[in-house]
């Protein structure tokens, strides 16, 4: 059996036909203590690096198999591994570990970092326009919006264009559409009733909700399997989408992009 000691970092054991033990990897030049847990952990969100390795029983007593990879994958395994002990070690170790077997660094991180980039601000937005591009009804603006969000993401430097983007947009501020706990306080303000008994915004958003569905103006989202999957809690039904629309927001508890159904004021009309 081969070994490749890596400076003072520790050694990686290497097979006949030059392929690194992953779990030594992962402790050498990832800096864990617990290699066969970070390396459960890569493969449950990164379920393709399974398929860039091979199993091995290196020789020795009480030896089982385990997952070994060639120097392109194992790079790129490096490469997913989270920077509890910064990017800086691991850069250096894993530079050593490619003069000795006589690779320039660059190139391999360039081959194995390749699928891994971040999409350009226009292949992102092609990507959202060709979704939305099925749906007859989806107003253009918030198609527009949610693409600035997402370059805003993938691209941090470019969020404060894309926030001035979306200032440019057209609005609707003769009619702006409101969230159903702005529209329970037009409700309540206009006809002096309060919704629920407390009388607090939440509860008088429940209840709007509850006096929207009773109008035929929206229904609970039979696919929504949970708050955080993105979809909308109501859809609107045929008789509530004159006064409604849906838009795109941030969620409150998470930086995922979520739906939401608003409303016009003009529905004040059908309630009261």
């Amino acid at each position: 059996m081969n070994s490749l000691a890596i400076l003072n970092f520790g050694e990686i054991r290497v097979t006949e036909d030059e392929q690194f033990s992953v779990f030594d990897t992962i402790r050498v030049i990832g800096g864990k203590k617990n290699p066969r847990d970070a390396w459960k952990a890569l493969c449950e969100q990164y379920s393709e690096v399974v398929g860039k390795t091979d199993s091995y029983k290196f020789p020795g007593k009480g030896q089982q198999e385990t997952p070994v990879a060639n120097l392109e994958n194992i790079f790129y395994i490096i490469g997913l591994l989270p920077g509890a002990v910064g990017h800086s070690y691991r850069e250096t170790a894993a530079k050593e570990m490619c003069r000795k077997y006589g690779k320039a660094y660059e190139e391999v991180v360039t081959t194995i970092q390749q699928p891994l980039s971040t999409p350009s601000p226009k292949d992102i937005a092609d990507a959202i326009a060709a979704v939305f591009s099925v749906v007859d009804d989806m107003d253009n603006k918030l198609v527009a919006g949610l693409i600035a969000n997402e370059i805003g993401k993938a691209h941090p430097q470019l969020k404060p264009y894309m926030e001035s983007a979306k200032s440019l947009l057209p609005s609707e501020s003769e009619d702006e559409a409101m969230s159903v706990t702005v529209l329970a306080r037009m409700y309540v303000k206009q006809t002096g009733l309060a919704l629920s008994k407390n009388n607090t915004d939440h509860g008088n958003a429940v209840e709007m909700n509850k006096l929207l569905i009773e109008k035929g103006l929206q229904l609970k989202n039979p696919n929504l399997k949970s708050k955080k999957d993105g979809q909308p809690q109501y859809l609107p039904t045929e008789s509530g989408k004159p006064y409604s629309k849906m838009v795109f927001q941030q969620g409150q508890d998470s930086n995922k992009t979520v739906q939401q159904l608003r409303w016009y004021p003009t529905v004040l009309k059908v309630l009261v």
